[in-house]
């Protein structure tokens, strides 16, 4: 009777250690916000950075960002986000800008957690396809890999916008008596177009827009826009005493399946 209950306790630690490695491993879909709403095409959130890439603020009142929360620990992997094209529309997301906030009361644009490409403004070099040669309008996929991006459980605002050069095309050669053509854009190019998963009509909801002078958010327009993106992770963090106690049985488990043997 005592070998049998030492050989299950030893088969039960050898499926808990399973268990821990294999959360610890596998990345999963951390936050799903929804892919994009057709119906809401024509209404997407025109987006752009707030800080030049040598860190000036832009008076602009088109910083968005969305809501999303962790309820643990998380190694960030993967962010993907849908937006609309149409080089007959001038829309275009070929130069973007990534960033992670902590959601609190009077955030600063200045002072994110985390920014993709080296820094706000910057172009984060996410993978996408090649645009539609015809310039009709499409939904463009975009997908950021992401490398030590660690964030504990709690609220935050993902922010995507244009980075300098959005949508400008690259200025012809000089020709000797005639000037240069102006680049009509700004410095963080034309706003890209973020496309939204769902909108709930109704006052209270948050904000997705930064104040012009990038310090917290504006008031919501009358309801609650749900932007379109996903994020992809592993939980690194469990309950520590839950934790504890599992690996100590863990190796009791051992330890009474060595003598037993």
């Amino acid at each position: 009777m005592t070998v049998k209950f030492k050989n299950t306790l030893a088969k039960g630690a050898f499926a808990l250690l399973a268990i821990i490695s294999a959360n610890a491993a596998n990345a999963d879909l951390i936050i799903d916000n929804g892919e994009v709403n057709q119906t809401l095409l024509g209404t997407p959130a025109f987006s752009t950075s707030l800080l030049t890439p040598d860190g000036t603020l832009i008076q602009s009142p088109s910083a968005v960002v969305d809501n999303f929360t962790l309820t643990s620990t998380t190694n960030i992997t993967k962010i993907t986000f849908w937006t609309l094209e149409s080089a007959g529309l001038g829309l275009f997301s070929d130069r973007i800008s990534v960033a992670i906030f902590k959601n609190e009361n009077n955030v600063m644009f200045s002072s994110p957690l985390w920014a993709a490409g080296g820094g706000l403004g910057q172009d984060a070099g996410e993978s996408r396809p090649d645009p539609d040669s015809t310039g009709a309008p499409q939904i463009v996929k975009h997908e950021l890999d992401v490398t030590g991006l660690e964030l504990g459980a709690g609220d935050f605002l993902l922010h995507i916008g244009s980075a300098e050069g959005n949508g400008v095309t690259p200025p012809p050669p000089p020709m000797q008596g005639v000037p240069p053509i102006p680049q009509i854009p700004g410095p963080q190019g034309i706003p890209v177009a973020w496309l939204a998963s769902s909108f709930t009509p109704g006052p209270g909801a948050q904000g997705n827009q930064f104040n012009m002078n990038g310090i917290g958010l504006a008031p919501s327009q009358g309801g609650e826009l749900n932007l379109a993106f996903t994020i992809e992770g592993t939980v690194v963090e469990a309950n520590a005493p839950a934790t504890l106690a599992l690996i100590s049985l863990s190796l009791a488990g051992l330890l009474l399946r060595r003598k037993v043997s």
